[in-house]
């Protein structure tokens, strides 16, 4: 009973999405990343030599210097028609302040994560940028990955940690018994955090594109372990997730599994919007640990903490 109840909640966490134009196209942002949206001043922004063409300089930003990047560059559209004034869409995530030339903001929209629509598998490889899609009444919406788009530009926003501080040879051999689960929405995070943990000894880890993907598996795993009269924990070690992602977010993913399913298998939520209020949400949830994007020793280490023991 517990479960189905579960079943029926996995959608009905919200997110909220900043819809912007660019060349007459609806793209959306994750609202939960923007600080601010102001008008666009040329006189504000310095061009230091970027190996990017996309990032146009730094933006004075309240006293501060932030990297500006254009979004058409970025995305290869066309100048389009004149615009009377661009806007500059400031956002902070993974420790790090950034800036985003558009033509305009249109409004926040408030969604179901169930709204969003993955992209096609086969076009993540061509356009890893692209979280997905949201229908809206006249047009559909195009959600940017803003984490991948930085991760590009900058990529110690993604991962940064000390190599030679986790290769002690017999610490990687016990690794490498460990079974772990990895729901990310992020392609690049996935695809670099993946790459890391295997060169440290985590060879067994299996990622998933959102948090309803991850919750199948873990089901399906379940009932393997039921049916082999074995628990749980002897088939999965850790679960990894992200907090905001598509089809289903992370709190509701671990809230589903330790709350109404009763599994005992840590969950570390790894997030770039860890702070107090969402700290204290990670707990309500029955989260083991968190750790802030884009802190990877710190994940390490807790990792260890779990799957060594």
């Amino acid at each position: 009973m517990q479960e189905s109840s579960a079943r029926n909640r996995d959608t009905d966490s919200r997110a909220e999405v900043a819809e912007f134009i660019l060349n007459g196209q609806s793209f959306g942002i994750n609202g939960s990343k923007i600080k601010e949206i102001v008008l666009y001043d040329e006189d504000k922004v310095t061009e230091p030599p970027f190996n990017h063409p996309s990032v146009v300089g730094v933006y004075l930003y309240r006293g501060q210097t932030v990297p500006l990047i254009d979004l058409k560059a970025y995305l290869g559209l066309p100048l389009g028609e004149d615009v009377e004034r661009s806007v500059v869409v400031v956002t902070e995530f993974n420790e790090m302040a950034s800036a985003f030339i558009t033509d305009r903001v249109n409004r926040i929209h408030r969604l179901k994560w169930s709204d969003l629509k993955p992209m096609d598998p086969f076009l993540v490889k061509f356009s890893p940028q692209m979280l997905g899609t949201v229908q809206m009444e006249d047009r559909e919406m195009l959600v940017l990955d803003l984490e991948q788009i930085i991760g590009e530009l900058f990529p110690q926003s993604v991962v940064n940690y000390a190599e030679q501080k986790f290769q002690d040879r017999p610490v990687l051999e016990k690794r490498s018994g460990a079974t772990v689960f990895f729901a990310e929405d992020s392609f690049v995070i996935r695809s670099q955090l993946q790459k890391v943990l295997k060169t440290l000894g985590y060879s067994k880890v299996q990622s998933f594109e959102h948090g309803k993907a991850a919750l199948e598996a873990i089901r399906a795993l379940k009932e393997k372990a039921e049916q082999e009269q074995k628990p749980l924990t002897d088939f999965l070690d850790l679960l990894i997730s992200d907090i905001e992602m598509p089809q289903l977010d992370g709190l509701t993913l671990c809230r589903t599994l330790k709350l109404e399913m009763g599994i005992k298998v840590p969950v570390i939520l790894f997030s770039s919007l860890i702070n107090e209020q969402v700290a204290r949400k990670c707990r309500d949830a029955g989260a083991d640990d968190f750790v802030s994007k884009p802190q990877t020793e710190v994940l390490i280490e807790k990792m260890d903490s779990f799957c060594l023991k």
